[in-house]
């Protein structure tokens, strides 16, 4: 009897990793099927969305002067998103354009007596559209709170958006 308590502690420990690295494939396979779930719940709504964004800018590109196709609302542009970021030698000056497949983009930023413009087209994207990109370098700018006016040109129809950043 003595013999066999002896061999049945030798396999104690190897029973022992088995069982943690099961636990351990469990765990694994466990996070790795709750990740992929919610990655397949969210991927269609996702995918609505954006072939309902591509077929209202079609829509608008195929029929510019629709009532269907709010380019351009009285609101004082609210259609246009203006952001900014600071670098260490730039200003950019980041865009979203909601309805505007097409045109350009005129950027005026002024302080005072110092102003800086720059004209560059609509980049069309699936979600939304943007302005091709408006870096200023800071020694264009001197520090202090700077007024910047977009205007987007789409259509033969301008709208305009204003913001103020502060340049550090």
């Amino acid at each position: 009897m003595k013999i066999q308590s002896k061999q049945n502690k030798k396999y104690v420990p190897i029973i022992a990793i088995v069982g943690i690295a099961i636990l351990i494939i469990f765990i694994v396979i466990f996070f790795i099927f709750r990740h992929t779930n919610e990655t397949t719940v969210t991927t269609p709504s996702k995918t609505q969305e954006t072939q309902n964004d591509l077929d209202a800018k079609q829509n608008l590109i195929d029929n510019p002067n629709s009532q269907d196709a709010p380019v351009n609302k009285e609101s004082g542009g609210d259609s246009i998103t203006i952001t900014s970021s600071q670098a260490t030698e730039n200003v950019t000056i980041f865009t979203k354009l909601i309805n505007v497949a097409s045109g350009s983009c005129d950027l005026k930023i002024t302080n005072g007596e110092k102003s800086y413009t720059s004209t560059v087209p609509v980049i069309y994207q699936s979600q939304f559209s943007s302005c091709a990109g408006f870096t200023v370098p800071k020694d264009k700018l001197s520090t202090g709170t700077w007024n910047v006016t977009l205007n987007v040109n789409n259509n033969e129809k301008t709208v305009t958006k204003t913001a103020t950043i502060e340049v550090n």
